[in-house]
């Protein structure tokens, strides 16, 4: 059969702690990684354990949805303020997950559609709002500036830089997501051989550890860049009317605060309501809620063990294999 060859086949709910702890329990662990993308890591994640979830699943009984409404609730009830959009990337991939993986055939050819398909959502899911937040207009502004700045230190460029941003930015995001899609079928088998080769990481792993994770004010960040621009744009851009970047502004702030304000709460009280009512195993919830907290420390107690033995792609890919291990052995006592 095509696909993974299953050594070793985690749990359904290992493969939800995982999953769930990606959705609200990774802040402090991403801060620790100062990771540019936090996007990428978060989906890379939930495309892997949507996948192992849809792969080692009965056929007759697909899961995805019920650990889909398990993660969404635990999301809901651990990270309440997430970002509106970061719920309908769950969705999007959760649902994409049970769609494509209804059967076994063809798997790792459905694992790189899937990958690709996610982190390209995510993209242009950013894209899209940065165009609804700000505006053409004001994005155009921004080309213009940018372009008396090279012009000002004898550059000549004629291409859009917001534009030519944007496609590097998806770019990314779609390599990104071919080498998940054909990295993700080696999982199994990459497990079992840490476990055996690698013991080192895991030994002595600390549920225990603390670490200091503060939000940054992201709010009054992107309010003084967005002073910033405008006065870029307005020393470099002298033909735009004094009004205009004013409307610049109000219209920012005002899509922004109804975007937080307005449509933020009415995704989280609907997908509350539909996922509360749906039937799912209410003693798998309660348990995957428990574990988080501990599951957390010891994630980041790897993330200490992964540093000291590897650098580069390594430490990545030891690292969130490693979680899958930590997830498997939480039973454990």
């Amino acid at each position: 059969m095509e696909g993974i060859q299953d050594k070793v086949a985690p749990d359904f709910k290992h493969l939800i702690l995982v999953w769930a702890f990606a959705e609200s329990g990774i802040g402090g662990l991403l801060h620790a990684l100062k990771l540019p993308f936090t996007g990428i890591f978060v989906g890379g994640i939930a495309i892997m354990c949507i996948a192992l979830i849809g792969y080692f699943q009965d056929a007759k009984n697909n899961k995805i949805l019920e650990a889909l409404a398990i993660v969404l609730l635990v999301k809901l009830a651990i990270s309440p303020h997430s970002p509106w959009q970061a719920y309908v990337a769950v969705v999007f991939q959760g649902y994409l997950g049970y769609w494509l993986f209804r059967s076994k055939k063809h798997f790792k050819s459905k694992v790189l559609l899937f990958s690709v398909c996610c982190m390209l959502e995510s993209a242009l899911q950013k894209v899209l709002i940065t165009f609804l937040i700000f505006g053409s207009s004001f994005l155009k502004s921004i080309d213009a500036a940018a372009i008396s700045i090279f012009k000002a230190i004898n550059l000549d460029i004629d291409t859009s830089l917001v534009l030519t941003g944007f496609g590097i930015y998806v770019f990314l995001h779609l390599i990104t997501g071919v080498v998940i899609g054909l990295w993700v079928p080696n999982i199994p088998i990459m497990i079992n051989t840490l476990k055996m080769d690698k013991p080192i990481i895991f030994s002595n792993l600390d549920s225990e550890v603390q670490y200091s994770y503060k939000k940054k004010h992201t709010w009054w960040t992107g309010l003084f860049f967005m002073f910033l621009i405008l006065a870029l744009i307005a020393m470099f851009v002298p033909d735009i009317p004094k009004l205009h970047l004013f409307w610049f502004l109000f219209r920012t702030l005002a899509i922004s605060f109804i975007l937080i304000l307005v449509v933020s709460p009415i995704i989280r009280s609907f997908i509350s309501k539909k996922y509360h009512g749906q039937k799912i195993d209410k003693s798998l919830f309660d348990e995957t809620i428990h574990k988080i907290p501990i599951f957390s420390g010891k994630a980041f107690s790897l993330l200490k063990s992964v540093n000291q033995h590897f650098t580069g792609i390594e430490k990545w890919k030891y690292l969130i294999v490693g979680l899958l291990v930590v997830a498997m052995d939480s039973d454990k006592k």
